[in-house]
C-alpha cells in the first residue's frame, strides 16, 4: 500500500513540477517585468508610509512624490555613471588592445 502512495505521490509532484514549468515557459516575457514592480514596490513602500503619516497627503499623492523622487534619483545617477562606465569600458579595451600586441615576457616594462 505504502509503495502505491509513494507512485502516486510521485506522480503528483511530477505533474506539478512539469505545470510549473510549462507555465514559467508560456509566461517567461512577464516573469522580469513582474519581479521589477515587485521589487519597487518592496523598496518604495516605506518611504510612502514615511510621507504618509508625516504629512496630509493621501496615500495617491505619497505614491506619486515618490516615483517622481525615484525617477528624478536614477536619472541623475544614470547621467553620473553612464559617461563613467563608456569611458572605462574604452580604457578596457585599449589596454587589452596594448596586451594583445606585446609578447607575454614583455608585460612588466
Amino acid at each position: 500500500m505504502d509503495s502505491n502512495r509513494l507512485a502516486k505521490d510521485l506522480v503528483l509532484y511530477g505533474v506539478i513540477i512539469l505545470g510549473v514549468v510549462c507555465a514559467l515557459f508560456t509566461f517567461r516575457e512577464l516573469i522580469s517585468p513582474m519581479v521589477i514592480a515587485f521589487l519597487l514596490a518592496y523598496l518604495l513602500y516605506p518611504g510612502v508610509n514615511q510621507i504618509t503619516r508625516r504629512t496630509r497627503l493621501s496615500r495617491n499623492q505619497a505614491v506619486v512624490l515618490v516615483y517622481i523622487g525615484f525617477l528624478v534619483l536614477f536619472v541623475v545617477l544614470m547621467v553620473y555613471f553612464v559617461p563613467l562606465v563608456l569611458d572605462q569600458a574604452s580604457l578596457l579595451s585599449y589596454e587589452l588592445a596594448f596586451l594583445r600586441t606585446r609578447p607575454p615576457w614583455r608585460l612588466t616594462a
